[in-house]
């Protein structure tokens, strides 16, 4: 009896497993349903291309100002 009780648990909690990546892709598609229900959407979408944009811009290499003419110099 006890093993069989045993074995319905293990069953059952393997059918119930749930990874990490598919909670938060399901907790995603929720928050855009309910953005795209209160119209807030558009602007949500475009504060995220903000901040990305933002963090992009931190990583991009600048040009010092003194080595400016080895770059456009051709010889």
């Amino acid at each position: 009896m006890l093993w069989v009780s045993c074995c319905l648990i293990m069953q059952r909690s393997n059918l119930n497993f749930v990874y990490a990546a598919e909670i938060r892709e399901r907790n995603l598609i929720q928050k855009y349903i309910e953005l795209k229900a209160a119209g807030k959407l558009d602007s949500y979408i475009e504060k995220r291309q903000k901040k990305n944009a933002s963090k992009d811009h931190r990583y991009i290499p600048y040009r010092r100002p003194g080595n400016d003419a080895q770059f456009f110099c051709s010889k």
